[in-house]
Formats: C-alpha cells, sequence, structure tokens
C-alpha cells in the first residue's frame, strides 16, 4: 500500500476523507457550490493520480505529496471555519484561498 493511503493527518482524517468533507461543504454554500464541486474534482483527480502512482511503484516525491496534502488542509479548514459565516465573511475568504492555491 501507498503512503498516501496509509496517511492519517493529525486533526484532520485520511485525505479520502478531507475530500468527502470538503463536497459536504459545498452544500452549505450554496452560492459557491460550483466552485466547491470543482475544487473537489480538481483535487480528488491529484488525489488519483497519486494512488496510481503508487499502484505503480512510481511513488511521487515527497515536495509534491507534502504540497498536495498541505493544500487539503487549507482548504478543509477555511471550509469548516467560514461555511457557516455570513456571506460577505465567506466570499472574501473563498477568494484568499483560491488564490493560495493558484
Amino acid at each position: 500500500m501507498g503512503v498516501l493511503l496509509d496517511l492519517k493527518i493529525p486533526g484532520s482524517g485520511s485525505p479520502s476523507e478531507i475530500l468527502s468533507e470538503i463536497l459536504q461543504h459545498a452544500d452549505d454554500t450554496k452560492e459557491i457550490r460550483h466552485a466547491c464541486v470543482r475544487l473537489h474534482q480538481r483535487l480528488d483527480c491529484v488525489f488519483n493520480a497519486i494512488k496510481k502512482m503508487e499502484t505503480n511503484d512510481k511513488a511521487p516525491r515527497g515536495e509534491a505529496l507534502g504540497k498536495f496534502v498541505t493544500v487539503l488542509v487549507k482548504c478543509e479548514s477555511c471550509f469548516e471555519r467560514y461555511h457557516e459565516k455570513l456571506l460577505l465573511r465567506r466570499l472574501v475568504k473563498y477568494q484568499t484561498l483560491m488564490d493560495d492555491v493558484r
């Protein structure tokens, strides 16, 4: 089994659990649901590519895996913190998050 599948992020869980939570938060934020779903799809695509690499014994460099985990944790913590806040506050924070992801 690869590193990614065994990975448990303290306070967040496994990468697949984090991806599920991001998608659940999309339902709570109807004004940007499309963007949340698209973000989830992109992160899921990267997750599946890393899993495929690990299955073929071509594990990604630690730096790439670290960046992926960092983006996952940032997204999850942002959604967790702000999905119940006022619309304007959420939009400002989501814009900052999207700038970081780029």
